[in-house]
């Protein structure tokens, strides 16, 4: 119940036309500023923005600031992908706090699993890694902030120190596409002074990730920026693959240190991956146990089902599996207990109600 739109260029009063036509109940903005400043100024409430980024509070000017403002107070509101991102925005001078909702990322544990040992080896020939070699995987955006290259200098100290370790960079500098911009151009002349230590496999389909998640011994995604979330962290673990990343942003938010090795992201960084890639790779009963404990936080994170109500009728929904019996854990019947206490003192249900 919503018109998506994109950073490219739009036709706005088309767009306009197309809402008017659809009588549309809700606008959903997915991560652009812009138009959700126009549109807010047409249909106010019904507008919300999905906000993975931290574009809202930059340095701007205070005429732009001002725009923003007035933005979400006219708005729905803002849904962001962690309570970084929302503590944020409410950096901003009279921003309610009622007005911005927190929807944590979630990912297809039917993509993102972890392989056979049959099925782990046909992707590593396929990607050039033998049984005994160490596996190093990046997988994300080649850019400055997602500290690439910072784990390549750390990958050329630890190949003077072991013999078979091989790195995987996966990614470009615009999703969807193998574009090359300057930084990637400098990504790629390391990667060839690294020789055949490191294959760079540029842009790779959604649908083919979590395979080549499951080549990896170590996933490691050295953030240098406060990263808004960190989708790759939770994907890789769902793959039951150990995990080395640094405290920023909102991936605290999506991991912790019984899940993943946690570095700090300042001077020490590159000492402190080195450290942690070594202690994977000496350290067999550390290394299953965080990716154990990462493939159990992973979980949190699937999506059984979609449901859409309108007017208070099913509109449409989606399962990602059947539905069955499933365990219920001790916060969850806390939660589930308060809600039907709620729900009985407002005359909602009464406990002699048979649940259907």
């Amino acid at each position: 119940y919503g018109i998506r739109t994109y950073p490219e260029p739009i036709d706005f009063k088309k767009i306009i036309k197309l809402i008017d036509k659809s009588n549309v109940d809700e606008i959903i903005l997915e991560n652009t500023i812009q138009p959700f400043i126009s549109y807010t100024k047409k249909y106010d409430k019904k507008v919300w923005l999905h906000l993975h980024n931290d574009f809202i509070n930059i340095e701007l000017d205070n005429r732009y600031v001002n725009l923003i403002k007035n933005a979400v107070n006219k708005s729905a509101g803002i849904i962001t992908v962690s309570n970084y991102i929302k503590h944020r925005v409410l950096e901003l001078e009279n921003v309610s706090s009622s007005k911005i909702k927190v929807l944590k990322n979630c990912t297809n544990l039917e993509i993102f699993r972890p392989l056979s040992f049959e099925e782990k080896n046909k992707y590593r020939a396929k990607y050039g890694i033998g049984q005994d070699e160490f596996a190093i995987l990046f997988a994300g955006r080649i850019s400055r902030e997602k500290g690439v290259m910072q784990l390549l200098n750390v990958v050329e100290n630890l190949n003077k120190k072991y013999s078979n370790i091989k790195t995987i960079i996966v990614g470009s500098s615009k999703s969807g596409t193998n574009n090359i911009d300057s930084y990637t151009s400098d990504v790629i002349a390391k990667i060839k002074k690294l020789g055949d230590k490191v294959k760079f496999t540029g842009y790779i389909k959604y649908k083919e990730l979590g395979n080549v998640y499951n080549v990896a011994d170590v996933a490691v995604f050295p953030a240098i920026w406060e990263e808004p979330a960190g989708l790759t962290i939770i994907e890789a673990m769902a793959c039951k693959i150990p995990v080395v990343t640094t405290y920023s942003g909102g991936i605290v938010e999506y991991t912790d240190k019984n899940s993943s090795i946690l570095c700090n992201k300042d001077e020490r960084l590159e000492k402190e991956l080195e450290e942690n890639i070594i202690k994977i790779i000496e350290n067999k009963k550390l290394s299953n146990k965080i990716a154990e404990n990462g493939y159990k936080k992973a979980k949190e994170y699937n999506v059984l089902g979609i449901k859409i109500s309108k007017d208070n009728e099913l509109a449409a929904e989606w399962y990602s599996e059947p539905e069955c019996r499933r365990n219920i854990y001790s916060a969850t019947k806390s939660f589930t207990s308060c809600a039907v206490g709620f729900a009985v003192q407002e005359g909602l249900i009464d406990l002699n109600e048979k649940l259907t």
